[in-house]
């Protein structure tokens, strides 16, 4: 149950894509007390009602768990596991734990003639369905957070921490693409000069030795829909230590006039088991801030 309610079909799920909502329960009666809760949440429109319901089904689900398997819960307060796992809820900043949750109600600006074009083109006809979806992946992106916090869009990127949100997450720029022989870079590595390189392609983003994708840490989903232009959404994310062990961050600065081949690339490494606490926080808050939740 929780797994529909907080998952989804398909691709993309944790951001919004694939969202499912109940429309009829039918369960075994032995479980009769599930099948009261979830009727509640069905029926409930108020954000914090929802989330204090959720939490119930999550305790309620977490202490029959353990009865039927016969084991006790193996993190303490204040842990970070090694795998996603689910606990009774937090809330950070305050309340940091293994399983995070807000929920809040989002209200859609209007569809635009251009958004509306784009939509028809794509075969979209429920324009601000679309549009929530929009909203929610750019509120993961880089460029999204420097524009909440008042930054410029060509804003070195490295504080903004979005390798919380999924990898990979990088590009590749051919020299092709810009017509140049070659990249010619003055290399830095964690704020040391290392010198000039030669590159025929141009990372840019995050970047891995084992390349390996990761989901993201923090999930967007659409609860229930209460108007046309209103939803009740639930943020939630699992804490947890296994990332990479090893990311790397390039930030690249072009030339001050196009058609130059000389850039310079700052390299700098990040450790994601040891950093997630932190980066797990800064991307919880910046999200609710985006979301207008307090």
């Amino acid at each position: 149950i929780l797994s529909l309610i907080f998952g989804g079909i398909g691709a993309i799920s944790r951001r919004g894509f694939g969202s499912l909502s109940f429309a009829q329960v039918r369960i075994n009666k032995e479980l009769w007390e599930y099948e009261d809760l979830i009727k509640d949440i069905m029926k409930t429109n108020d954000p914090s009602k929802l989330r204090e319901l959720f939490c119930r089904l999550i305790k309620m689900s977490l202490t029959d768990a353990r009865e039927l398997l016969g084991v006790k819960s193996t993190t303490g307060p204040g842990e970070v596991p090694d795998h996603p796992l689910l606990s009774e809820p937090g809330d950070p900043p305050e309340d940091v734990r293994p399983f995070n949750l807000n929920i809040f109600t989002l209200s859609i600006p209007n569809v635009t003639n251009k958004e509306r074009s784009a939509f028809q083109l794509l075969g979209f006809r429920d324009y601000e369905t679309m549009k929530l979806l929009t909203l929610i992946g750019y509120s993961t992106m880089k460029l999204f957070w420097k524009l909440a916090d008042g930054e410029e869009f060509d804003a070195h990127g490295f504080h903004w921490e979005t390798w919380v949100m999924g990898l990979p997450r990088g590009q590749k720029i051919d020299k092709q693409r810009l017509r140049i022989r070659c990249f010619n870079i003055d290399l830095h590595e964690d704020g040391t000069y290392i010198g000039k390189v030669p590159w025929d392609v141009l990372k840019t983003g995050y970047s891995s030795d084992n390349k390996d994708r990761r989901a993201s840490a923090i999930s967007i989903k659409p609860i229930k829909r209460l108007g046309e232009r209103s939803w009740i959404i639930a943020l939630h994310g699992f804490l947890s230590r296994d990332w990479n062990d090893t990311l790397y961050h390039y930030g690249v600065t072009p030339p001050p006039k196009r058609g130059r081949d000389h850039y310079r690339v700052e390299k700098r490494r990040l450790v994601p088991p040891q950093d997630i606490d932190r980066a797990f926080v800064k991307a919880w808050v910046r999200l609710k801030k985006i979301y207008g939740v307090r």
